[in-house]
């Protein structure tokens, strides 16, 4: 997606030299950057790749092997907030996902070898399935 000339010539920049109050300042500026939200794909794509980035932490870390559904990547995104961009994809996988993911492994609910699954449950929050590599059981642990 891209700003019109237009747009910001009659929008931004006068929004620019309000806050700014002086076109001296704004002169001194080389170039202005927009950031625009990102759509559904972007966002799905963020996550995905945030994801792979902890999968292969947990594999060389910790020989864990993660994985998840598709359903997981959509839930993620949900609570998007535009203003936190992608750092907020990153925080959200973190606190609603690897943190869950060190809980279980720290309560040896997972094991070297092991494997987590996330998928979402009944009341669609996202859940840990856990596997030991010494036990063939599986068992769901935390739904958030």
């Amino acid at each position: 997606m891209e700003l019109s000339k237009s747009f910001v010539d009659n929008v931004v920049y006068p929004i620019l030299r309000r806050h700014f109050r002086r076109d001296e300042f704004l002169g001194r500026i080389n170039e202005v950057m927009f950031f625009l939200p990102f759509d559904q794909l972007e966002l799905l794509e963020i996550v995905r790749k945030e994801l792979v980035f902890w999968q292969k932490q947990a594999s060389e870390r910790h020989d864990i092997a993660l994985s998840w559904d598709e359903n997981v990547l959509e839930n993620i995104i949900q609570g998007y907030n535009m203003r936190y961009g992608a750092r907020w994809v990153k925080h959200e996988v973190e606190r609603r996902v690897i943190n869950q993911v060190a809980k279980a492994h720290e309560q040896d609910q997972v094991l070297a070898g092991g494997k987590v699954h996330l998928h979402l449950d009944d009341q669609s929050r996202i859940a840990l399935t856990c596997t030991k590599r010494t036990s063939p059981q599986t068992s769901s642990l935390f739904s958030f």
